[in-house]
């Protein structure tokens, strides 16, 4: 039995990412895959607490590198509650998890009270959808990915 928390073998884990094209405003798929490429068994926790947003988030990004589908009108700290979930992935060496994602092209705004809502369609163009994960900043297991999302 591990301890909460513990990994084995993050170190030859490798996530890759892919994004169906979508128009402005829709919901499109994006794959996010887990490829073990050790000889071990990889070990890790997934907290899915607060669902897949959460888990897995997604921000979409311009050419300069701006986050384009998320305006931030005010400083805000929000925090959230969820019934504490947490799922253990067993992946075998050489072994590969997919995982389905959604995304809507709409951009996201913070009005000056902290409430969010969708401000509009993300404009027609070429991003980088960066998909989040739980690992992305532990300071060993630095994993994440990105992708080109196409919004035609």
């Amino acid at each position: 039995m591990l301890a909460k928390g513990v990994f084995v073998n993050m170190a030859a884990l490798r996530l890759s990412a892919t994004a169906a094209p979508i128009a402005p405003g829709e919901t499109g798929d994006v794959t996010l895959t887990i490829t073990n490429t050790g000889n071990a068994e990889a070990i890790f926790d997934v907290d899915v607490s607060c669902g897949d947003a959460h888990a897995f988030p997604l921000s979409a990004f311009d050419g300069a590198g701006k986050r384009a589908d998320y305006v931030s009108l005010a400083s805000c700290l929000k925090g959230m509650s969820c019934p504490h979930a947490v799922a253990r992935v067993f992946l075998a060496p050489k072994g590969v998890a997919k995982k389905r994602l959604r995304y809507t092209a709409v951009v996201i705004r913070n009005d000056a009270e902290c409430s969010e809502g969708p401000a509009g369609p993300l404009r027609r163009g070429v991003y980088r959808l960066h998909v989040g994960t739980p690992w992305e900043d532990d300071a060993k297991n630095d994993l994440a990915a990105s992708t080109t999302l196409t919004v035609k």
